[in-house]
């Protein structure tokens, strides 16, 4: 069976969850579009919830500290611990366009 043309889904939501924490503009970009329904790591649904949820509120990206006073219960901050180890498999530089 080719595999070419399939897209790893986690590998493609790391770099959704990277940006909206890394970039303003890319988070304010995709807010309406975005539904953790969609995620298949349901590890990053639950911390893009809390993210879209706090830009909602406050009109701006929480940063790292702000995300961690919300990782109310040990599940949520395995969840977070888990995503963020994956920012070191990526490569940072993007194009935007």
């Amino acid at each position: 069976m080719n595999d070419i043309g399939k897209l790893d889904n986690d590998f493609y939501e790391t770099i959704v969850i990277y940006n909206m924490l890394t970039d303003e503009a890319y988070l304010a970009s995709v807010l309406d579009f975005i539904d953790t329904r969609f995620f298949t790591n349901k590890n990053i649904g639950k911390i893009v919830n809390i993210i879209t949820e706090f830009f909602v509120k406050n009109s701006s990206p929480p940063t790292i500290t702000e995300i961690k006073s919300y990782l109310v219960t040990d599940e949520l901050k395995q969840s977070f611990k888990k995503i963020v180890s994956t920012f070191t498999d990526i490569d940072k530089n993007f194009n935007k366009e």
